[in-house]
Protein backbone atom coordinates (compact mmCIF):
# COMPACT_ATOMS: atom_id res chain seq x y z
CA UNK A 1 0.00 0.00 0.00
CA UNK A 2 3.07 2.24 0.47
CA UNK A 3 3.43 3.67 -3.40
CA UNK A 4 -0.20 4.37 -3.57
CA UNK A 5 -0.45 6.29 -0.13
CA UNK A 6 2.68 8.40 -1.07
CA UNK A 7 1.04 9.11 -4.50
CA UNK A 8 -2.05 9.85 -3.43
CA UNK A 9 -0.16 12.68 -0.71
CA UNK A 10 -0.94 11.05 2.81
CA UNK A 11 2.53 9.94 3.34
CA UNK A 12 3.24 12.74 5.60
CA UNK A 13 0.00 12.55 7.31
CA UNK A 14 0.42 8.37 7.71
CA UNK A 15 4.29 8.49 9.41
CA UNK A 16 2.35 11.69 11.79
CA UNK A 17 0.34 8.74 13.17
CA UNK A 18 2.89 6.24 13.12
CA UNK A 19 6.34 7.59 14.13
CA UNK A 20 5.10 7.25 17.61
CA UNK A 21 3.90 3.59 17.52
CA UNK A 22 7.35 1.49 17.67
CA UNK A 23 6.57 0.06 14.37
CA UNK A 24 9.29 -0.11 12.22
CA UNK A 25 10.42 -1.97 8.67
CA UNK A 26 10.57 -0.54 4.84
CA UNK A 27 7.09 0.34 4.38
CA UNK A 28 7.09 2.87 7.22
CA UNK A 29 11.05 3.90 6.75
CA UNK A 30 9.19 5.04 3.30
CA UNK A 31 6.87 7.08 5.29
CA UNK A 32 9.29 8.74 7.21
CA UNK A 33 11.42 9.83 3.87
CA UNK A 34 8.61 11.11 2.13
CA UNK A 35 7.70 12.99 5.46
CA UNK A 36 11.86 14.29 5.72
CA UNK A 37 11.26 14.95 2.13
CA UNK A 38 8.13 17.11 2.07
CA UNK A 39 9.52 19.04 4.34
CA UNK A 40 12.44 19.97 2.62
CA UNK A 41 10.55 20.43 -0.28
CA UNK A 42 7.96 23.23 1.30
CA UNK A 43 10.72 25.15 2.87
CA UNK A 44 12.20 25.19 -1.11
CA UNK A 45 9.29 26.25 -2.31
CA UNK A 46 8.23 28.80 0.21
CA UNK A 47 11.31 30.84 -1.16
CA UNK A 48 10.81 29.96 -4.60
CA UNK A 49 7.28 31.78 -4.02
CA UNK A 50 8.33 34.80 -2.44
CA UNK A 51 10.99 35.69 -5.39
CA UNK A 52 8.28 34.98 -8.42
CA UNK A 53 5.83 36.81 -6.42
CA UNK A 54 8.59 39.82 -5.89
CA UNK A 55 9.29 39.66 -9.72
CA UNK A 56 5.69 39.31 -10.91
CA UNK A 57 4.80 42.70 -8.21
CA UNK A 58 7.39 44.87 -9.83
CA UNK A 59 6.72 44.18 -12.98
CA UNK A 60 3.05 45.67 -11.79
CA UNK A 61 1.70 42.39 -11.86
CA UNK A 62 -0.45 41.08 -8.88
CA UNK A 63 -0.92 37.15 -8.48
CA UNK A 64 -2.99 35.29 -6.34
CA UNK A 65 -1.68 31.99 -4.52
CA UNK A 66 -3.76 29.01 -4.93
CA UNK A 67 -4.10 25.19 -4.18
CA UNK A 68 -0.72 23.59 -2.75
CA UNK A 69 1.46 25.59 -0.95
CA UNK A 70 -1.83 28.08 0.13
CA UNK A 71 -3.32 25.49 2.41
CA UNK A 72 -0.10 23.40 3.21
CA UNK A 73 0.94 26.72 5.35
CA UNK A 74 -2.28 25.87 7.22
CA UNK A 75 -0.97 21.99 8.37
CA UNK A 76 0.34 21.94 12.00
CA UNK A 77 3.95 20.67 10.54
CA UNK A 78 5.63 21.62 7.24
CA UNK A 79 6.09 17.87 6.44
CA UNK A 80 2.75 16.69 6.68
CA UNK A 81 1.40 17.74 3.01
CA UNK A 82 3.45 17.43 -0.22
CA UNK A 83 4.10 20.77 -2.34
CA UNK A 84 4.59 20.59 -5.95
CA UNK A 85 4.20 23.67 -8.33
CA UNK A 86 3.34 26.83 -7.37
CA UNK A 87 -0.16 27.67 -8.54
CA UNK A 88 0.09 31.56 -8.97
CA UNK A 89 -3.22 32.71 -11.05
CA UNK A 90 -2.79 36.50 -12.67
CA UNK A 91 -5.87 38.62 -14.95
CA UNK A 92 -5.71 37.40 -18.97
CA UNK A 93 -4.53 41.49 -19.31
CA UNK A 94 -1.87 40.28 -17.22
CA UNK A 95 -0.52 36.58 -18.67
CA UNK A 96 1.65 38.05 -21.01
CA UNK A 97 3.72 39.83 -19.08
CA UNK A 98 3.54 37.31 -16.47
CA UNK A 99 4.88 34.41 -18.49
CA UNK A 100 7.78 36.84 -19.58
CA UNK A 101 8.74 37.72 -16.09
CA UNK A 102 8.81 34.31 -15.28
CA UNK A 103 10.60 33.36 -18.08
CA UNK A 104 13.21 35.59 -17.43
CA UNK A 105 13.66 34.58 -13.95
CA UNK A 106 13.63 31.01 -14.89
CA UNK A 107 10.68 30.09 -12.45
CA UNK A 108 10.05 26.88 -13.64
CA UNK A 109 8.14 25.45 -10.76
CA UNK A 110 5.41 28.32 -11.41
CA UNK A 111 2.13 26.72 -12.80
CA UNK A 112 0.76 29.76 -14.13
CA UNK A 113 -3.18 30.12 -14.41
CA UNK A 114 -4.75 32.60 -16.24
CA UNK A 115 -8.37 33.55 -14.73
CA UNK A 116 -9.64 31.22 -12.65
CA UNK A 117 -11.97 29.26 -14.47
CA UNK A 118 -13.30 26.99 -11.54
CA UNK A 119 -14.70 30.43 -9.70
CA UNK A 120 -16.44 31.63 -13.71
CA UNK A 121 -20.09 31.23 -11.55
CA UNK A 122 -18.82 33.59 -8.83
CA UNK A 123 -18.98 37.59 -9.38
CA UNK A 124 -15.14 38.73 -9.80
CA UNK A 125 -15.29 42.15 -7.70
CA UNK A 126 -16.31 40.00 -4.82
CA UNK A 127 -13.71 37.70 -5.73
CA UNK A 128 -11.69 40.17 -5.74
CA UNK A 129 -12.51 42.44 -2.65
CA UNK A 130 -12.08 38.99 -0.66
CA UNK A 131 -8.77 38.47 -1.03
CA UNK A 132 -6.37 38.01 1.67
CA UNK A 133 -2.66 38.86 2.34
CA UNK A 134 -0.77 35.85 3.28
CA UNK A 135 3.33 35.71 4.32
CA UNK A 136 5.21 33.09 2.36
CA UNK A 137 8.92 32.14 2.27
CA UNK A 138 9.96 35.76 4.62
CA UNK A 139 7.14 37.59 1.92
CA UNK A 140 3.61 38.41 0.93
CA UNK A 141 1.35 37.17 -1.64
CA UNK A 142 -2.31 37.50 -2.42
CA UNK A 143 -4.60 34.64 -1.91
CA UNK A 144 -8.19 33.81 -1.68
CA UNK A 145 -10.38 34.78 0.39
CA UNK A 146 -11.25 31.27 2.53
CA UNK A 147 -14.59 30.72 1.31
CA UNK A 148 -13.25 31.22 -2.39
CA UNK A 149 -10.50 29.00 -1.71
CA UNK A 150 -12.45 26.12 0.21
CA UNK A 151 -14.81 26.64 -2.88
CA UNK A 152 -12.10 26.32 -5.47
CA UNK A 153 -10.52 23.11 -3.75
CA UNK A 154 -13.82 21.50 -3.87
CA UNK A 155 -14.40 21.81 -7.74
CA UNK A 156 -10.92 21.05 -8.43
CA UNK A 157 -10.56 17.87 -6.37
CA UNK A 158 -13.97 16.94 -8.20
CA UNK A 159 -12.61 17.90 -11.73
CA UNK A 160 -10.06 15.22 -11.49
CA UNK A 161 -12.11 12.51 -9.59
CA UNK A 162 -11.13 13.11 -6.14
CA UNK A 163 -7.80 10.77 -6.96
CA UNK A 164 -5.64 12.11 -4.29
CA UNK A 165 -6.70 11.50 -0.67
CA UNK A 166 -4.56 14.69 0.29
CA UNK A 167 -7.43 16.76 -1.81
CA UNK A 168 -9.94 15.57 0.72
CA UNK A 169 -7.64 16.29 3.94
CA UNK A 170 -7.49 19.85 2.82
CA UNK A 171 -10.94 20.42 2.61
CA UNK A 172 -11.19 18.75 6.58
CA UNK A 173 -8.24 20.69 7.53
CA UNK A 174 -9.76 24.02 6.29
CA UNK A 175 -13.41 23.64 7.01
CA UNK A 176 -12.71 22.87 10.07
CA UNK A 177 -10.02 25.66 11.24
CA UNK A 178 -12.62 28.16 9.66
CA UNK A 179 -15.64 26.11 11.84
CA UNK A 180 -18.10 28.67 12.66
CA UNK A 181 -17.01 31.69 11.18
CA UNK A 182 -17.47 30.08 7.45
CA UNK A 183 -19.90 31.78 5.52
CA UNK A 184 -22.09 29.02 4.11
CA UNK A 185 -24.47 31.01 2.66
CA UNK A 186 -20.94 32.89 -0.01
CA UNK A 187 -19.32 29.51 -0.04
CA UNK A 188 -22.30 27.73 -1.71
CA UNK A 189 -23.89 30.83 -3.88
CA UNK A 190 -23.38 30.59 -7.74
CA UNK A 191 -24.14 27.91 -10.24
CA UNK A 192 -26.27 25.53 -8.77
CA UNK A 193 -24.97 22.17 -9.86
CA UNK A 194 -21.58 23.64 -9.34
CA UNK A 195 -22.76 24.21 -5.69
CA UNK A 196 -24.33 20.91 -4.95
CA UNK A 197 -20.83 19.40 -6.06
CA UNK A 198 -19.48 21.72 -3.35
CA UNK A 199 -21.68 20.42 -0.85
CA UNK A 200 -21.12 16.79 -1.84
CA UNK A 201 -17.21 17.09 -1.64
CA UNK A 202 -17.19 18.18 2.05
CA UNK A 203 -20.32 15.75 2.75
CA UNK A 204 -17.47 13.25 1.29
CA UNK A 205 -14.84 14.59 3.62
CA UNK A 206 -17.24 14.14 6.65
CA UNK A 207 -18.02 10.70 5.40
CA UNK A 208 -14.69 9.05 4.98
CA UNK A 209 -12.43 11.06 7.37
CA UNK A 210 -14.46 12.34 10.16
CA UNK A 211 -14.37 16.11 9.48
CA UNK A 212 -16.48 18.16 11.43
CA UNK A 213 -19.33 20.77 9.68
CA UNK A 214 -20.07 22.89 12.07
CA UNK A 215 -23.10 25.19 11.06
CA UNK A 216 -23.71 23.56 8.07
CA UNK A 217 -27.12 24.32 6.54
CA UNK A 218 -29.91 22.40 4.98
CA UNK A 219 -28.32 21.89 2.04
CA UNK A 220 -25.67 19.67 4.15
CA UNK A 221 -28.11 17.69 5.30
CA UNK A 222 -28.68 15.73 1.98
CA UNK A 223 -27.31 12.56 2.08
CA UNK A 224 -24.45 10.90 -0.65
CA UNK A 225 -25.44 9.20 -4.11
CA UNK A 226 -24.61 5.62 -3.22
CA UNK A 227 -21.95 5.60 -5.65
CA UNK A 228 -19.58 8.77 -4.66
CA UNK A 229 -18.16 7.12 -1.60
CA UNK A 230 -17.09 4.13 -3.52
CA UNK A 231 -15.59 5.62 -6.55
CA UNK A 232 -13.71 7.85 -4.54
CA UNK A 233 -12.27 4.32 -2.61
CA UNK A 234 -11.35 2.49 -5.75
CA UNK A 235 -9.84 5.48 -7.48
CA UNK A 236 -7.16 5.68 -4.20
CA UNK A 237 -6.79 2.14 -4.67
CA UNK A 238 -4.92 2.39 -8.07
CA UNK A 239 -2.61 4.90 -9.51
CA UNK A 240 -3.29 8.32 -11.10
CA UNK A 241 -3.86 9.08 -14.71
CA UNK A 242 -4.27 12.45 -16.25
CA UNK A 243 -7.20 11.30 -18.17
CA UNK A 244 -5.70 13.83 -21.30
CA UNK A 245 -2.38 13.38 -20.94
CA UNK A 246 -2.21 11.38 -24.12
CA UNK A 247 0.23 10.84 -27.00
CA UNK A 248 0.10 8.65 -29.87
CA UNK A 249 -2.40 5.57 -29.50
CA UNK A 250 -0.95 2.15 -29.57
CA UNK A 251 -1.46 0.27 -32.98
CA UNK A 252 -2.09 -2.86 -31.35
CA UNK A 253 -5.63 -3.64 -30.45
CA UNK A 254 -4.89 -5.44 -26.89
CA UNK A 255 -2.90 -2.21 -26.42
CA UNK A 256 -5.63 -0.11 -27.79
CA UNK A 257 -8.04 -1.69 -24.85
CA UNK A 258 -5.87 -1.51 -21.82
CA UNK A 259 -5.04 2.21 -22.62
CA UNK A 260 -8.94 2.97 -22.34
CA UNK A 261 -9.62 0.78 -19.72
CA UNK A 262 -6.70 3.45 -17.91
CA UNK A 263 -8.46 6.25 -19.13
CA UNK A 264 -11.74 5.51 -18.49
CA UNK A 265 -13.30 8.53 -16.32
CA UNK A 266 -14.52 7.22 -12.93
CA UNK A 267 -18.35 8.24 -12.20
CA UNK A 268 -17.00 11.90 -9.92
CA UNK A 269 -14.99 12.79 -13.18
CA UNK A 270 -17.97 12.35 -15.81
CA UNK A 271 -20.24 13.64 -13.27
CA UNK A 272 -17.93 17.00 -12.82
CA UNK A 273 -17.47 17.51 -16.06
CA UNK A 274 -20.67 16.99 -18.26
CA UNK A 275 -22.34 19.33 -15.65
CA UNK A 276 -24.31 16.40 -14.59
CA UNK A 277 -26.84 16.39 -11.59
CA UNK A 278 -25.04 14.89 -8.11
CA UNK A 279 -27.99 11.99 -8.02
CA UNK A 280 -27.91 8.62 -7.50
CA UNK A 281 -28.95 7.92 -11.23
CA UNK A 282 -26.63 5.59 -13.37
CA UNK A 283 -23.31 7.60 -13.97
CA UNK A 284 -22.67 5.38 -17.15
CA UNK A 285 -24.61 7.98 -20.05
CA UNK A 286 -22.17 10.90 -18.81
CA UNK A 287 -19.25 8.53 -19.05
CA UNK A 288 -19.85 7.75 -22.15
CA UNK A 289 -20.64 11.48 -22.89
CA UNK A 290 -17.19 12.15 -21.28
CA UNK A 291 -15.19 10.05 -23.35
CA UNK A 292 -16.66 11.24 -26.68
CA UNK A 293 -16.00 14.56 -25.78
CA UNK A 294 -12.43 13.57 -24.95
CA UNK A 295 -12.31 11.21 -27.91
CA UNK A 296 -13.38 14.57 -30.44
CA UNK A 297 -10.86 16.97 -28.39
CA UNK A 298 -7.84 14.07 -28.67
CA UNK A 299 -8.97 13.75 -32.70
CA UNK A 300 -8.88 17.33 -32.99
CA UNK A 301 -5.37 18.03 -31.54
CA UNK A 302 -3.82 15.23 -33.96
CA UNK A 303 -5.38 16.70 -37.00
CA UNK A 304 -4.29 19.64 -36.17
CA UNK A 305 -0.62 18.66 -35.43
CA UNK A 306 -0.88 16.57 -38.43
CA UNK A 307 -1.31 20.00 -41.13
CA UNK A 308 1.24 21.92 -39.07
CA UNK A 309 3.74 19.47 -39.63
CA UNK A 310 2.81 18.83 -43.56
Amino acid sequence: MTPLIVQTGAAGLLWRRLRASGLGGPAVEGLRHSYRQQAIDAALVAGATARAVAALEAAGVRPMLLKGWAVARLYPERGLRPVGDVDLAVEPADAEAARRVLGRIGASTVDLHVGLPLLSDRDRAAVRGRRQRIVVGGGEVDALGDEDHLRLLALHLLAHGAARAMWLCDLGLLVERLGRSLDWDYLLAGDATRSDGVACALLLARALLGARLEGAPSALSRSLPRWLSASVLEQWGRPFVALDDLGPLPRRPAALLAEARLRWPTPVVATFTTGAPWDDRPRLPYQLADVGTRAARYLRARITAARRGR
